[in-house]
């Protein structure tokens, strides 16, 4: 018999789960009686975990969750797999028109370094959690920034972000 959570943990767990925007009915099943524990355990553990039906991962230490379009083997050795049998098989991959990579922007970026930390974990990779990016100090005019600030918000991003899409813009063209 598998130990339950408490509520207060539960709680915890949910408000995290849907400040990430996973469906109700996915933090329904992980945090029922049957995956508690192991839904507590990797976000104790900071860990990686998919949905039983294999439709949502979730990176409790990398602050991500994102639905699943081909289900990845589970990670060896991190004890939090699902169960590979319950998982409905991979459906044919739908052909998608390809995007240049100048109009990805931050996306890309994102999730092809999830892509790769996975990828390295397997490998048993320490430390792939955080990108390594130097830290730089920048002096803005207070108009300059108010400026950032408005596009950031009606971007919905951060005025780093803009800072980093803007480097790497001016790096790529010149």
């Amino acid at each position: 018999m598998k130990a339950g959570i408490n509520k207060e943990q539960a709680l915890e767990i949910r408000r995290w789960l849907e400040k990430q925007r996973v469906p109700k009915d996915a933090i329904d099943v992980l945090l029922s009686s049957q995956h508690a524990s192991n839904t507590h355990k990797a976000f104790r553990m900071k860990k990686q975990i998919n949905t039983p039906d294999g439709t949502w991962a979730i990176h409790f230490g990398a602050n991500w969750a994102r639905p699943v379009e081909n289900v990845p083997e589970p990670v060896v050795g991190s004890g939090i797999a699902t169960d590979v049998s319950a998982r409905p098989a991979p459906a044919a991959p739908a052909l998608k028109p390809k995007k240049d990579i100048k109009t990805i922007g931050e996306d890309f970026l994102s999730r092809t370094f999830m892509g790769l930390a996975e990828k390295l974990k397997r490998l048993q990779v320490e430390d792939v959690d955080k990108p390594t990016m130097q830290k730089i100090a920048l002096e803005v005019d207070k108009d300059h920034l108010a400026i950032l600030k408005k596009a950031s918000a009606e971007k919905d991003t951060t005025v780093g972000n803009l800072i980093r899409i803007a480097i790497r813009d001016y790096i790529e063209n010149h």
